[in-house]
């Protein structure tokens, strides 16, 4: 079925467009009730749809809001995930490119490396491990993308789990093994910036996994 406010394809039995959010025009089921009060030039328009167009359009493609008796639904933007699929995830495997390469040679300690590396030479064989680990996350935010574009289940999920592991796991990882291979405590390897990052991962987890959640219906299983 075609949206005729995008131009997209989407499910035949789609009651909204998964792109715009626009309800299809092929749904002829669409009772409307208005109200109005006495008096006031500017009167309310109020569209309920049946429980039937919620069902077979998925009830996470719409917020629901009560006023009084009538139940107005608003289609789900989704202009984040076009965002997403569309330029961060590209954007995003280039910087893990650019920090593998970073770590893997070193490259963050600037003039210091030899420094670093000659009081700790462990450390050297930790920041190589490091960096392989993002050039292989390479290979995942691809799927990921891949995923995400072709609207299948996992995408969401893989997309958090890439989230977490970037912001979160892998920071945390690196300054344990860091404090370990360089036996310095693990205070002396963290830092405002460290603590901030870790803070804006947390935060950009929870975000995306509540904007995800919502429209929890447009992705489907993958069907061979």
């Amino acid at each position: 079925m075609i949206c005729i406010n995008c131009g997209k394809d989407n499910l035949e039995d789609a009651v909204f467009c998964r792109h715009c959010g626009v309800k299809m025009a092929h749904n002829s089921e669409k009772p409307a009730e208005t109200s109005s009060n006495s008096g006031s030039e500017n009167s309310d328009i109020k569209i309920r749809y049946t429980l039937d167009d919620c069902l077979r359009g998925g009830t996470s493609e719409i917020e629901s809001v009560s006023t009084e008796d009538t139940l107005i639904h608003k289609p789900m933007g989704m202009k984040w995930y076009s965002f997403i699929v569309h330029i961060q995830l590209w954007l995003f495997m280039i910087s893990l490119l650019v920090n593998g390469a970073r770590f893997m040679f070193g490259l963050q300690y600037v003039d210091k490396r030899d420094a670093v590396y000659g009081a700790f030479p462990a450390v050297k064989y930790v920041d190589f491990l490091y960096g392989v680990a993002f050039l292989v996350l390479i290979v995942f935010a691809f799927i990921t993308r891949k995923l995400l574009a072709q609207y299948r289940e996992k995408g969401p999920r893989w997309y958090l789990t890439i989230c977490a592991v970037v912001n979160v796991l892998f920071p945390v990882l690196y300054i344990i093994a860091a404090s370990t291979a360089s036996r310095v405590s693990v205070s002396a390897w963290i830092n405002v910036e460290t603590i901030m990052n870790l803070a804006f991962g947390v935060v950009y987890f929870v975000l995306n996994y509540v904007y995800f959640r919502k429209r929890r219906g447009l992705f489907e299983p993958y069907k061979a």
